[in-house]
């Protein structure tokens, strides 16, 4: 089983980058079983040249810039890039498009060195269905295969280690409301116990504005570990801000989020 500690890390950052068009990242933060709208429509749609996301660190009340992405008018990501609390380069991805289904991020060191390289694999809907981290020789470190249901979502997910064995597998269920938007979803480790809980709330739009999410702590005995994040959108319907709250109602973070267009 995952601990709670590696699920916490996961959620903070894949809600971060919400309805982003990257393959770096999930689109989990917005569950629906409709047809949904594609990150890279909404992208292409709009012209958005670049997203920035601001870190609030609330031990100190400084806000720094976390991640950065660049387009073309195609709507195609061009680079990210992360960065550390001190405003300094932490590590840069550069994508090279082969076609629509196959991507591939070439990851520099703050060095300009090639760290490794992600290739990304889609299906005809454009959801990813593989992610593989390679050295910059091209050995394979680790895989990640991404099984889609008939609605577009994540039903099951392997990962592989650098020979290529199955080291962990999950899989997820959905509840829907009357409207057929995901209102929750559970997720399985390996051996069947529920790694996690999670409940979506939306607003009169179809927005998510609210995810709350419960996980086992393994440590603990029963212990549930239960935390929330709140989505604030702008008139385009993007995310521009995440907030991230504790078991007890404490702020832990925010994630604001800024739209350049073309």
């Amino acid at each position: 089983m995952r601990t709670a500690t590696r699920h916490l890390f996961i959620v903070a950052f894949l809600l971060m980058s919400a309805l982003l068009a990257t393959p770096a990242f999930s689109e989990d933060a917005q569950p629906s079983k409709e047809k949904k709208t594609k990150p890279i429509d909404r992208i292409k749609t709009l012209h958005v040249r670049s997203i920035s996301h601001y870190y609030c660190d609330l031990t100190n009340g400084k806000t720094y810039k976390s991640y950065y992405y660049e387009y073309d008018r195609d709507a195609r990501l061009l680079s990210s890039l992360k960065f550390n609390s001190n405003g300094t380069l932490a590590e840069k991805m550069v994508y090279e498009h082969g076609d629509a289904r196959n991507i591939t991020g070439v990851q520099y060191d703050s060095d300009g060195s090639v760290a490794s390289r992600t290739e990304f694999k889609y299906d005809f809907n454009n959801n990813m269905i593989e992610r593989a981290e390679r050295s910059p020789r091209g050995d394979t470190r680790s895989k990640t295969v991404y099984v889609i249901g008939a609605a577009d979502d994540v039903v099951e997910e392997i990962d592989y280690d650098a020979s290529g064995r199955a080291v962990s597998r999950w899989r997820s269920e959905y509840a829907t409301d009357a409207s057929g938007r995901i209102c929750g979803k559970t997720t399985f480790d390996r051996d069947g116990s529920v790694e996690s809980r999670d409940v979506f709330v939306y607003d009169a739009s179809g927005n998510m504005v609210e995810k709350i999410i419960a996980a086992p702590l393994p440590a603990a005995g029963d212990k549930i570990s239960t935390v929330r994040q709140t989505y604030r959108y702008d008139a385009n319907q993007n995310i521009v801000q995440i907030t991230n709250y504790a078991s007890d109602g404490r702020v832990t973070g925010v994630v604001k989020t800024v739209y350049r267009y073309f």
